[in-house]
């Protein structure tokens, strides 16, 4: 239910969103059907130079990712458009995604179908991000996508004067030298069966190409190193290499700083950056890596560094083992404690998984060990995992902590009921709530906020309200005062 894998979804991604909006405005005037031709601007982004914007004709929108300070335009949605017939706000219609333009897009979405929505000028829709869900609201800004709108209609996808300039016109690859090559990762003679690898394909050099279909496969990269860049992408630095081989240039995407700053919690860096070690400029390489179709953003084939399944070996293999068990927790009676060479199958599969859920969601002990017991794992088993797993409870309060606060208004007591909830003790969950930087004043002023959203408060009964959640008299009426009551 928890489990999932999202390190290709770390690919896309990255936008954090800032939300605003308008006054609610109604007209009793005859209106004609609002025409939302044209292009429009994200009006609540979190910088001015980092933002989506988007394109209607007819019958599709496309929507890009723009980022000024590099000039680059990258596809997030390509879909279909429903224009109103009546001039009844809010007018909704369900954009169908058209795969065949954004599958090979390095930051589109993978929604099937995404929900827009226009009322009082303004077109809003969904989006996500690390887990967090905000609405993206733009408004009318003729001219911010001119220079898509004067390309081809079948270039439009890919945009190639918008993707890296080149000082040079691209120039025909040379044979690349006959010395052996040297081979990453460094483990791969370990990790891969490397006699049965391949060197991919020619037709994947052509952006539509029935054979670039087919993503996930293992290949051979050969050729030497060009280039070491990162590509700056709405406020996340993406690291890839370009590497010439004798049929044309490749990108090598580095994943680490992407997966590290998702999950660093529960990894020792050190130990799992050494799984990344990358090659240098005009060093003739084997690389190994994944396949991931053709980058519209960088005009050319994309690989991913060692691919997902090296990935979530190199994870696995570098969570922080503690030296010490937390002493808040019950004393192990489970016979737990015996070696790892004694450990039973089912006990080493429990913790296996136990490590892959740590990898990705805040557990307590006993939260843990139920969703163990809930994949299936014997109590033994999953107390085994849990008792193993090397896990700092008083980390994973604060980090649960943060999450909750990443989408929800709490006051300090709440926020301690909340975790104790989840099965965090009392020392852990006050732990998290002493150290998880919350400006309380302004949770206050957030949850009054949430509760003006959807109901009617006098000023009293809105204080009372924030009272009974947890918060002080003064937090309460600093955060009622903060929304104009």
């Amino acid at each position: 239910m928890r489990k999932q894998f999202a390190m290709l979804l770390l690919l896309a991604i990255c936008l954090f969103f800032t939300a605003c909006g308008k006054d609610d405005s109604s007209s009793t005037e005859e209106k004609q059907p609002a025409d939302l031709t044209g292009q429009w601007k994200q009006v609540n982004s979190e910088t001015e130079e980092s933002y989506q914007a988007a394109m209607i004709d007819e019958d599709t929108i496309t929507i890009y990712w723009v980022d000024e300070d590099t000039d680059s335009y990258s596809l997030y949605w390509a879909g279909t458009f429903i224009a109103p017939t009546t001039a009844e706000e809010p007018y909704s219609w369900d954009s169908e995604n058209d795969h065949d333009k954004t599958d090979y897009a390095l930051l589109a979405s993978t929604d099937n179908t995404k929900t827009i929505t226009y009322e009082n000028d303004q077109l809003s829709y969904s989006a996500s991000a690390l887990g967090t869900t905000q609405v993206v609201k733009l408004e009318r800004a003729e001219g911010v996508l001119d220079v898509i709108a004067e390309l081809p209609p079948q270039e439009q996808e890919t945009a190639p004067a918008l993707q890296e300039p080149e000082s040079t016109p691209q120039e025909e690859p040379e044979p690349v030298p006959q010395e052996e090559p040297e081979v990453y990762p460094k483990s791969a003679q370990d990790f891969f069966e490397i006699e049965t690898i391949t060197e991919p394909e020619d037709s994947i050099f052509d952006s539509s190409a029935d054979a670039n279909i087919p993503e996930g496969t293992i290949y051979k990269v050969i050729g030497t190193v060009e280039q070491i860049a990162v590509l700056q992408n709405n406020g996340e630095n993406l690291e890839y290499i370009k590497v010439k081989t004798d049929r044309g240039m490749v990108a090598v995407w580095n994943p680490f700083e992407v997966m590290f700053a998702s999950i660093e919690s529960t990894l020792d860096r050190e130990h799992c950056e050494s799984y990344y070690v990358m090659p240098s400029v005009e060093e003739y390489v084997c690389i190994y890596s994944e396949y991931s179709g053709f980058s519209d953003i960088l005009g050319c084939p994309l690989f991913i560094y060692g691919g997902e399944d090296y990935m979530l070996t190199a994870m696995l293999d570098s969570i922080v083992i503690e030296d010490s068990a937390d002493t808040s927790e019950p004393e192990d009676t489970s016979g737990a404690g015996e070696s790892a060479e004694a450990a039973t199958t089912g006990q080493q599969n429990a913790l296996q998984s136990a490590k892959s859920y740590l990898l990705y969601s805040a557990f307590s002990y006993e939260g843990l060990i139920d969703q163990l017991e809930y994949e299936g794992f014997t109590t033994e088993e999953a107390t085994y995992a849990v008792d193993h797993c090397g896990a700092d409870w008083s980390a994973q309060a604060l980090a649960s902590a943060k999450t909750y606060l990443s989408f929800s208004a709490f006051s300090y007591k709440g926020l301690i009921d909340q975790l104790e909830y989840e099965k965090f003790t009392s020392e852990q969950a006050t732990y998290a709530a002493d150290n998880c930087g919350a400006d309380w004043f302004e949770q206050a002023a957030l949850c009054a906020e949430s509760y003006l959203s959807y109901s009617s408060f006098s000023k009293n009964e809105l204080i009372s309200q924030l009272e009974y959640e947890g918060f002080t008299h003064e937090q309460a009426v600093y955060g009622v005062e903060q929304n104009d009551l």
